[in-house]
């Protein structure tokens, strides 16, 4: 899934935004700054015990089927999983949950190569969740987002922090 597909997310008011992709795939992020509002926070990732640490913060992540999405979903954390039109056998057909992670929610592409439906539905789910959050103390929301080279595609993670200040370095040990 190209990082250039969830643009319609950057639409959403009242997040900040952080990518968390590695390797070839954060070549990507530099080439979408002027319309998606990235910040670099992964550079200090070493391994998943820093992503884990990273994820434990997050109220939400959202992904395409990487060790992150698996990670996040044993870890309890809400993660929204963006599949494509033949997913993986895990994630079975024509579900929206899983049973391997009951925090995970799944958004299915509808023909192969259309990612337009599924993230409109995820940018509609979060405008709602942006919505709800507002008023409470924690409405000040981060998302962070993350990128594997999985299969000679690139892939993306996003979430919703629940430490407004947030910092990387917080995250990792010297």
């Amino acid at each position: 899934m190209p990082l250039r597909s969830l643009l319609p997310l950057a639409r959403v008011g009242g997040v900040s935004w952080f990518s968390l992709q590695v390797g070839p795939a954060a070549a990507e992020m530099r080439t979408i700054t002027e319309d998606f509002a990235l910040t670099d926070a992964c550079s200090a990732n070493r391994d998943m015990a820093d992503t884990a640490a990273l994820a434990a913060t997050l109220d939400l992540v959202i992904s395409v089927d990487t060790s992150v999405a698996h990670l996040a979903g044993a870890m309890g954390i809400p993660t929204w999983v963006v599949l494509p039109y033949l997913a993986d056998w895990r994630w079975m057909d024509e579900r929206e949950d899983s049973p391997w992670y009951p925090t995970a929610r799944l958004f299915r592409q509808k023909a192969a190569g259309d990612w337009s439906g599924p993230v409109a539905a995820m940018e509609g789910e979060l405008r709602s969740e942006v919505a709800r959050r507002e008023g409470s103390p924690d409405s000040n929301s981060r998302v962070w987002a993350d990128g594997h080279e999985n299969q000679h595609r690139n892939d993306a993670i996003i979430g919703t922090s629940r430490l407004p200040c947030a910092q990387p370095s917080l995250l990792t040990t010297s």
